[in-house]
Parts: C-alpha cells; structure tokens; sequence
C-alpha cells in the first residue's frame, strides 16, 4: 500500500507539491491578513501586505520545494523572481477583469465568481510556473 502510495506521489510530485504550497499560502495569506487587521490596518492595506507576504512564501517555497531550481546562480535566480513577481501581477490584474466581469457585468454570485476566478488564476500560475518561471538548466 505505502509502496503504491509512494508511487503515486512519484508520478505526480510536482502538481502534489504545487497544492501543498498553495495550500500553505492560503494559510499564510489569511494569517496574515487576520494579523495586520487586528492592528487596525485597514482592509486595503492588511490585503496589500497579505498578498506581498504569500507571493514571497509561495516564491520560495515553488523555487525549493515544488519546482526545485536551488541549482541556478544568483543571476538566474533574480531573473527568475523578477518574472515570478510580474507572472503574478499579471494573474492579479487577470483576477481583477475576471472579478468585474463576471460580479459586475454578468451578475453572477461574487462566492461563485471568486471560485471561478480563483480555478482561472491556479491554473494560469501553475502554467506560468512550469513554462515560464521555473525552467530547469539545460
């Protein structure tokens, strides 16, 4: 059982380890939210301050824990977190269009559009990440 469990894990290590660290950049995110709001920042700020905290773990933890690319020099390295930075501006400004859209012009439910908008941003991060971000050495 464990061995197959094992085997599993193997074959799908990367996407496993993606969920993982989103999952623990939720956490880090709604953590840090709480935190700043319970210092009376307002909301905009506590959000402002959240997202920059969760992109910085989530950088680090794709950079060494899912994608592992430890391996380049400092050059590669700082390329890679100037594009991570702006891949994730982007999927924000994607998040936003997607928000007003679907809230505003359509009319749909803002818990359905954010689910929606959420699945939509994963998705274009992951692939942002794989294709763009987190290329191995050749």
């Amino acid at each position: 059982m464990f061995k197959k469990l094992w085997s599993l894990y193997k074959e799908y290590e990367e996407i496993i380890n993606y969920i993982i660290s989103g999952g623990l950049g939720t956490i880090v995110n709604i953590g840090t939210f709480t935190i700043c709001r319970s210092f009376d920042l307002d909301l905009t700020s506590s959000n402002v301050i959240a997202w920059v905290v969760t992109v910085i773990f989530i950088y680090l933890t794709s950079k060494f824990f899912v994608f592992k690319t430890a391996d380049k020099t400092k050059k590669e390295s700082t390329k890679e977190f100037v594009l991570f930075i702006l891949a994730r501006l982007a999927t924000l400004g994607v998040e936003i269009l997607l928000l007003n859209l679907t809230i505003e012009a359509m009319q749909i439910n803002e818990f359905i559009a954010k689910t929606l908008s959420q699945v939509a941003v994963i998705i274009l991060n992951y692939l942002l990440s794989t294709l763009v971000i987190f290329t191995k050495k050749s």
